[in-house]
């Protein structure tokens, strides 16, 4: 399945994409090589999700790798959903409505991610970010 169904499933029912993984322990040690990643835009994009979806804290966290040529069209969240992103390599291009942001290693943005959205690599090299979603 790909993760842009997943999310729209996500959005009908009101939930965080990583709902569906269940995470109970009270300390947590994530290795990212044990992580199957979720592949999208034709396999150029690999999405971790590193802390699942937190029924009490309503986060999640996910590592998001976006190699040279992706372009992903993310649909809108529910109205209170916010993203926070902060680039760990590489660069990102980020549109927002009409908006266009490029970030680079360092950088961080945070949005109201109840619009369509667009995470795009125009560059050569894998860009790699975190990404952290309230609901």
């Amino acid at each position: 399945m790909e993760v842009v169904n997943i999310w729209k499933i996500c959005t009908i029912l009101k939930v965080s994409f990583s709902f569906f993984i269940d995470d109970e322990e009270e300390l947590t040690i994530v290795d990212e090589k044990n992580i199957s990643p979720i592949l999208e835009s034709n396999d150029l994009m690999k999405l971790y999700p590193i802390f699942p979806f937190d029924h009490n804290k309503k986060f999640e966290i996910l590592t998001i790798e976006l190699k040279p040529g992706c372009n992903h069209i993310s649909q809108p969240h529910n109205s209170e959903v916010e993203e926070y992103i902060i680039i760990d390599d590489g660069v990102l291009e980020l549109t927002v409505e009409n908006q266009t942001f490029t970030l680079s290693k360092g950088q961080s943005i945070k949005f109201l991610a109840n619009k369509v959205y667009v995470y795009k690599n125009t560059h050569n090299t894998t860009t790699r970010f975190h990404n952290v979603i309230f609901y």
